[in-house]
Order: structure tokens, then C-alpha cells, then sequence
């Protein structure tokens, strides 16, 4: 034959477009102090541009008076729980009485509003202790995952506030790309529910020209409109 056709095929290739990234971390969180006190320690590394290993500690307070709320604790739950023991044994000693018809009811029943007393006493203390020792506990911060210091605001001997911000991580582990499209752009690739996982090409822009590849994994359709994006 002097002339041969090809079948049609419907090609699933998305038409490409070449776009600058912003490169940001996936994840930053502030470091800040759960209780107050004097720092009286600092990770070397915990400087701007320094890495920090999941679970390293990065500051601690000092424990000395939060030690000291500890061991008051303790003692009043000593003090409570001995005076509890000595009402339950007198409510055991009434109730046998008031079966042999030696001792009154009203009796019984003051030793017994005691006794519920005592015990909410011993309860309050022990929420005191544990609210002591949670304080010791979190006079150590430390680095929740493998990061980078972005930014720090430390010295020992300063005092610290609940709440204050003393630096910024931000992940070491991934990085994620931000691609911003006009709309001239996102018409050009059509439906946006077929781009995730979409195969990318991410080329450095300095002399290595270093290419990597990537996905797509999210899209948010929201307009900025100081860049008209």
C-alpha cells in the first residue's frame, strides 16, 4: 500500500510548564519554657543554623526550688494520709459501737464527713506532688525530631515565663517545594485533580544544575492577589 495509517492513542502526557519554587520546611515549631525559672544550661548546638538530634535537650531550668515544691508535697501526703488512717480506724471503732448500741449515730456520721474530708485532702495533695514533679520534668526542653535552628534567643542566668519564646526549629528530615502558578498556567494543565502525584523535575538554578525528582502532593487552589497567583 502506498499509504499506511496509525491508530489514534489517547495519550495521558499533561502538557509541561517551568515555574521557580519556593524551598520551605515541612514542619517549624517555637521552643518555649512550660515553667518558669533560671536557666542555668544550654545545648552548644542550640545556635542558629546548628542541627539538633530528635530528643536532644536543649535547655534546663533550674530545679531547685521546683525540687523543693517536690519534697513539701511529699510531706504533706505524709501528714494527710496519716490523719486519714487515724479516721478510718475511728469510724471502724464507732461502727462497732453504734452495733452495741454504745456509741450514737450522729457520732458515726461526724466521723464519717471527717473521714470524706480527709480524703479529699490526701487527693489535693497528690495532684499537688504531681503537679510539682511534671514541673521538674519540664525544666528540660527537648528537640521533638531531627532539626535546624532557625532561630535563638538565649542566655544563661535569664529568667523564663511560662510561654516564652526562646528559639525556632525547623525540620531537618524533609523540605517541600511551593510552586505559585498564574492562571494562564493552571489553564494550561486543566484538571487539577489529575497533577497529584504528578512526576516533577526540580532543577538547581547555580552552576551544578543538579535535577532531582519529585511529586506533586497537594494542591491549594486560593488566589494571592499581591503576586496574582
Amino acid at each position: 500500500p502506498l499509504v499506511e495509517t496509525a491508530s489514534v492513542e489517547v495519550s495521558d502526557t499533561l502538557p509541561s510548564i517551568r515555574q521557580s519554587a519556593l524551598l520551605q520546611a515541612t514542619s517549624e515549631i517555637v521552643v518555649t519554657s512550660a515553667s518558669s525559672g533560671r536557666v542555668v544550661w544550654v545545648n552548644p548546638r542550640f545556635q542558629i543554623g546548628e542541627r539538633i538530634a530528635s530528643g536532644a535537650p536543649l535547655l534546663r531550668l533550674d530545679t531547685a526550688r521546683l525540687e523543693t515544691d517536690v519534697a513539701r508535697a511529699e510531706a504533706e501526703i505524709a501528714v494527710v494520709q496519716a490523719e486519714l488512717t487515724r479516721l478510718e480506724e475511728e469510724f471502724a471503732r464507732i461502727s462497732e459501737l453504734v452495733e452495741r448500741n454504745v456509741s450514737s449515730e450522729a457520732t458515726l456520721t461526724t466521723t464519717r464527713t471527717s473521714r470524706g474530708a480527709a480524703e479529699a485532702r490526701v487527693a489535693l495533695a497528690e495532684a499537688t506532688l504531681l503537679a510539682a514533679q511534671i514541673a521538674v520534668e519540664e525544666a528540660t526542653v527537648y528537640a521533638p525530631f531531627d532539626a535546624v535552628v532557625t532561630a535563638e534567643t538565649l542566655a544563661l542566668g535569664q529568667f523564663l515565663q511560662p510561654g516564652s519564646e526562646v528559639g525556632r526549629l525547623v525540620n531537618a528530615d524533609s523540605a517541600e517545594l511551593v510552586v505559585r502558578l498564574n492562571a494562564q498556567q493552571l489553564g494550561t494543565l486543566g484538571d487539577t485533580a489529575r497533577l497529584i502525584g504528578r512526576d516533577v523535575i526540580v532543577r538547581a538554578t547555580d552552576a551544578s544544575g543538579v535535577e532531582r525528582g519529585g511529586q506533586i502532593e497537594r494542591i491549594a487552589l486560593t488566589a494571592e492577589t499581591a503576586t496574582q497567583t
